[in-house]
């Protein structure tokens, strides 16, 4: 998420009951995740990368074949954990995560002389498994994110933030409930175009609104949970302003958040108080 998000309003309409629960955990952890750029000094670590992306493994993990040459640098925040020996490389992770964001948003966005964000999770209550998480702003209005299980490179989140300037509410809007089929449709749409879960889709249903918002735009948002005969699960999330496929939350992404004990509204306004300061102080420590 690009550094200027206001990550109060982002979890403030996750606190006021306009997300279920599933989103409530993925939300609140993504915001973190990608807050981190905020807290980048100037002895972070940039190292130059060239992918032209054909075939490169790591730990037998293989990224898929991009006739598209990326060239790009990546920059370790200073709040990242560092690494084990089990977990592939910050490079490797984010040519993954680049590799998803091309297979479902296309190979428009240019990423020549952009700067990768990376910050390595470890395990911990609010993290069954340790990850990856890459942010690139692409300019004011548009910034990609991704995360990446740094053990077996499957990515688990994908997604954009795109701010539009608009002049219409981002509070939850009742009235689609009534036109929520569209969005179901569109749903299962991508989820089979992009493979997004294995067997046939059995369902598809609204898990609920939200909203992101910087200094230049704002978007509105809707969830929906794809289900299919296997058992596996996608969330996937549209603008609510155009329709917009904006990004999935894949299978272990999903299982992780329901893993994660659900947070207090008092526990809510702690995260709340803790991002702000973080984004606000440039030198502050994990």
């Amino acid at each position: 998420m690009n550094s200027e998000t206001s990550n109060s309003n982002n979890i403030k309409k996750i606190a006021i009951g306009t997300v279920t629960s599933v989103a409530v955990c993925s939300l609140l952890f993504i915001i973190i995740v990608q807050s981190v750029k905020a807290s980048v000094i100037n002895k972070t670590k940039i190292i130059p990368t060239t992918y032209s992306s054909t075939a490169v493994n790591v730990k037998k993990i293989t990224i898929p074949k991009d006739n598209v040459k990326t060239e790009y640098n990546i920059r370790i925040t200073d709040r990242s954990y560092k690494p084990t020996a089990k977990d592939i490389s910050a490079k490797a992770a984010a040519a993954l995560g680049i590799q998803d964001i091309r297979r479902l948003f296309g190979t428009g966005a240019n990423l020549k002389g952009k700067i990768i964000d990376m910050a390595y999770w470890a395990v911990n209550p609010n993290t069954p498994h340790a990850q990856w998480a890459g942010d690139i702003t692409i300019g004011k209005n548009l910034s990609y994110f991704f995360v990446v299980n740094s053990v077996t490179g499957e990515c688990v989140n994908t997604g954009r933030n795109r701010y539009l300037n608009v002049d219409r509410s981002i509070d939850m809007d009742k009235a689609l409930m009534g036109t929520m089929q569209d969005y179901k449709n569109l749903a299962i749409k991508i989820a089979k175009k992009y493979n997004l879960v294995s067997g046939k889709i059995v369902s598809a249903e609204y898990r609920g609104q939200g909203a992101v918002s910087n200094s230049t735009g704002r978007n509105s948002t809707m969830d929906i949970l794809v289900k299919s005969e296997s058992g596996q699960q996608t969330l996937i999330t549209f603008s609510r302003h155009n329709q917009e496929f904006l990004g999935v939350q894949y299978d272990q992404w999903i299982k992780d958040s329901k893993s994660i004990k659900p947070l207090s509204p008092e526990e809510i306004k702690k995260l709340l108080a803790k991002s702000s300061k973080s984004s606000k102080s440039p030198h502050s420590k994990k």
